[in-house]
Formats: structure tokens, C-alpha cells, sequence
């Protein structure tokens, strides 16, 4: 099925599971409803044009767009947010970042995806335990604030790595380990190289609101 989820944010902190031919109706009116799809269905382009088309044939392609490179388009109503991840899936190099795209205004948030993510999922943990975002702004920094605690994270774990692997060389006087501190220094620069655009991103979405 192309909807992997869909939920009714209240705006009092609670979300209420929608399904089926719910959805669309939700996502239509006043209400603030979230719509999360899966890239790796046959059906979601359909899925699309017929439950939001109103939304318009390019920001549609631009959902199911290959493109995955970090940027944000501002609409008068909204805007088309692409951002990326460290993957976190289990047996995967943090380096093959999740591609991460949405489409978000005042009513409504259509997000796809083609592989789990982390923040994803947690957003939908706060939403189960009754600390659902109550605005759209709310829910795009809390997405933010997800992507930023998992990077941090994750650049915190290799610099400890890094250090650890100096400690031994110091401790032993082994030169051995240096290789593995090229290995980790160019994971890192790797890392770095594709989370650099994000940043520029970041900082236009705090500038323009929704």
C-alpha cells in the first residue's frame, strides 16, 4: 500500500490514526493531518494525483522525484522541504544518508520515503505517547531537532572512536592504528560533504515560517 501511516494532529498534543478514505479528507480541510507514503510503491504517483491534486503536477514530481539533494522550495502556502539523514538501519553505513521529503503547510504534511528513518519513527513515538506537535512549525522543529540529535550523536561516537584509537597508538607506541584513523577521517569527511548543504537548508526554513 502506498500510505505506510496517517495521522490527525489535534493540536492539543494528541494524533488520531486516519485510514483509508479518511485520509484525503483530512488532509483537504482545516484540520492539521499528516500523510506519510512509501516511494517503493507502484501506487503511490496515483495515490498522489488523485487524493492531493490540488497541490499541482510539479510539487507532485518533485515528491517522486529521484533528486535527493538537501533543499527547500517556498510556495505561498507552504513549502517542499528534502532533507537527508544518517541512515541508521540496521547493517547500513551511517554515510548512505535517507532521503527524507515532504511537503508542509498550515493543514497539511505529505512526507515519502524509500527507506526508514530514524526521525520519522520518533516522530511517530511522541505522537503515540501524547506529545504530538499541534502546528505544522512544531512539527517541522521537531523533525529538526530529530536530524540534529542523531547527527550530533553520530559525530560525537566517531570523534570518541578517533580519540580512543590515538590513546592506544600514545600507549603503545603502535603506528598501526594510524590507518584506522585515516579510515575514520574519511568517513567523516564523507559525512561532512553531504551534511553541509543541510545546513544552508535548516537556516531557510527557521527564516521563512510556514
Amino acid at each position: 500500500m502506498a500510505v505506510i501511516f496517517s495521522y490527525e494532529l489535534d493540536r492539543l498534543g494528541s494524533g488520531n490514526e486516519l485510514f483509508d478514505t479518511d485520509i484525503p479528507v483530512f488532509l483537504k480541510d482545516d484540520r492539521l493531518a499528516w500523510v506519510h507514503l512509501d516511494l517503493n510503491e507502484d501506487s503511490v504517483a496515483d495515490w498522489l494525483k488523485t487524493n492531493v491534486n490540488y497541490l499541482g503536477d510539479a510539487l507532485i514530481s518533485a515528491l517522486l522525484a529521484e533528486e535527493t539533494r538537501p533543499r527547500v522550495s517556498i510556495h505561498d502556502d507552504g513549502m517542499l522541504v528534502i532533507l537527508r539523514e544518517i541512515n541508521h538501519n540496521f547493517g547500513a553505513n551511517p554515510e548512505d544518508m535517507v532521503s527524507i521529503r515532504l511537503w508542509i503547510d498550515a493543514n497539511r504534511i505529505i512526507s515519502v520515503q524509500k527507506r526508514n528513518a530514524k526521525s520519522i519513527n520518533d516522530l511517530v513515538d511522541f505522537i503515540k505517547a501524547g506529545n504530538a506537535p499541534s502546528s505544522s512549525e512544531m512539527f517541522i522543529d521537531f523533525l529538526l531537532n530529530q536530524l540534529l540529535s542523531s547527527t550530533t550523536s553520530e559525530l560525537e561516537a566517531r570523534t570518541i572512536a578517533v580519540d580512543e584509537i590515538e590513546d592506544e597508538i600514545f600507549e603503545t607506541g603502535d603506528v598501526k592504528p594510524l590507518e584506522k584513523i585515516s579510515v575514520q577521517r574519511r568517513k567523516n569527511i564523507i559525512l561532512q560533504r553531504f551534511l553541509r548543504p543541510q545546513k544552508d537548508v535548516v537556516h531557510q526554513i527557521f527564516r521563512s515560517g510556514i
